[in-house]
């Protein structure tokens, strides 16, 4: 299997192409859930009748109703037959046998097809069909849809895709060719495998409201190849065409180590979004994964949340209430107050103990614990007691004169919230100067710790 861009060609009998696979296999967690497919008969197996001869798809430029094939038509000018067993070998279009060759469906007895490319001219034939629901912004979507060249190509062709639009509407070939596809077979590939249906799918994010898929091929001077042969045209089948939405998560696992394994339920055809194929990979980063199997089209989903349990407690210090207890976002998730707000922060308007609990979960559940005080003077010297350090000036621009003794040890200047903003060491026994202009205007802390004590004073910088 070879990766290119966001798209893959699986071969499904065989692989002639290969991932670098990086992932190391552990055994972890295993989710399954089944994919819907969003596109109405995918398989083409669904039809009014059978069909008679070529170009039974019905041309949305000529405002005719389905004619054989349910639920699917032609957006542009050019021809587009409809193939199945249903049909005598006199009209052509029957399988395994048709006007082109031999080639049995890729599943039950349908599948369709249109020329790529004719005599130095590209065709630009595409499939039209109207979703089951409208895709929805920022959903990642799987796309995948089957191809085989049929035996009476001479050319093979490269960039066939798919692309997604609002509406439905009968475009002429130029107008079709304007539009980029959203999934697309890598630059410089071309589909020469006549005997083996190839599977083009990738993955794509929505703009949102787009309700229609389209099938086809893009112009370009290196889109045909000549592969050998009489005729002049490259035609392709198509067959099994699947939309998965593959946003939806069946697993949320947290990230408490630096890397978690997460494991796929799929036995083969894996296919992750980092572009892995093997059963399990290592991830370290957050985020939504997921592996599809191509084949199933089921999907496992995994949701990586990083882990956060624990508590801080805080006090923090206002000259006067009501004031706003403010308190950092991290870890983000649902908040719950013992006041009963769910905000990030609260107003309060007395002293005392309040927290916040941040639940996410099942991966964050962690508790702030805040201590609400008045910073003034008369409320200092009760809390911390009479016998405090004298300092001057108090209050002051920035230079502060503090006590120290013989067995002072060290200065620190905290913040209201009890954050160290300023520490200095000590030595001697005299009286220190401190210049704290550098700092914002407001209350501080001091602390001088000695020996085996410690002694606060309150200061206020103007």
């Amino acid at each position: 299997m070879k990766a290119i861009s966001n798209t893959l060609i699986i071969p499904t009998k065989y692989y002639k192409y290969r991932l670098r696979v990086f992932a190391i296999v552990f055994s972890l967690f295993t989710y399954t859930a089944s994919a819907q497919n969003l596109v109405p008969n995918p398989s083409f197996e669904n039809y009014n009748s059978c069909p008679s001869g070529r170009a039974a798809v019905q041309s949305l430029c000529a405002s005719l109703p389905y004619s054989y094939i349910w639920y699917w038509s032609r957006r542009t000018p050019a021809a587009c037959d409809y193939f199945n067993s249903c049909a005598s070998a006199s009209t052509g279009v029957s399988i395994p046998s048709n006007f082109l060759g031999t080639q049995s469906a890729h599943t039950g007895n349908a599948y369709t097809g249109f020329v790529t490319y004719n005599s130095g001219s590209y065709d630009g034939g595409c499939l039209q069909s109207e979703l089951n629901t409208t895709l929805s912004a920022g959903h990642r979507y799987f796309v995948s849809f089957y191809i085989n060249l049929a035996d009476a190509s001479s050319y093979a062709s490269g960039d066939i895709g798919a692309y997604f639009t609002c509406c439905g509407a009968c475009l002429s070939a130029a107008s079709y060719f304007s539009y980029m596809p959203k999934v697309v077979s890598p630059p410089g590939f071309h589909d020469t495998d006549k005997t083996n249906w190839q599977q083009i799918s990738g993955f794509f994010t929505a703009k949102g409201g787009e309700g229609y898929i389209v099938i086809g091929n893009i112009p370009d001077t290196t889109n045909a190849i000549y592969i050998g042969g009489t005729t002049s045209y490259a035609y392709y089948y198509i067959d099994d065409v699947s939309v998965v939405d593959s946003t939806y998560t069946d697993a949320t696992i947290c990230l408490s180590d630096s890397s978690v394994v997460i494991k796929a339920s799929h036995p083969a055809h894996r296919l992750w979004n980092t572009g892995d194929t093997s059963k399990a990979i290592s991830v370290s980063s957050a985020g939504i994964y997921w592996c599809v199997d191509s084949s199933s089209l089921e999907a496992d989903t995994f949701r990586i949340k990083p882990a956060r349990t624990g508590s801080k407690d805080t006090t923090i210090y206002f000259t006067s209430l009501p004031a706003t207890i403010t308190v950092s976002a991290t870890p983000p998730g649902r908040y719950k107050w013992n006041t009963g707000d769910s905000t990030i922060n609260i107003n309060v308007a007395d002293t005392g103990k309040y927290w916040r609990k941040t639940i996410d979960s099942p991966c964050v559940n962690y508790t702030d614990t805040v201590f609400v005080r008045v910073a003034n003077k008369e409320g200092f010297n009760n809390l911390m007691g009479k016998d405090q350090l004298t300092i001057s000036p108090n209050p002051s621009t920035g230079l502060v004169c503090v006590p120290v003794t013989g067995n002072t040890k060290e200065v620190i200047v905290n913040n209201m919230t009890g954050i160290p903003v300023y520490r200095q060491a000590v030595s001697g026994n005299k009286e220190m100067v401190m210049d704290l202009s550098h700092l914002p205007k407001g209350i501080y802390f001091i602390e001088v710790k000695d020996a085996d004590d410690k002694k606060f004073a309150m200061l206020v910088l103007q």
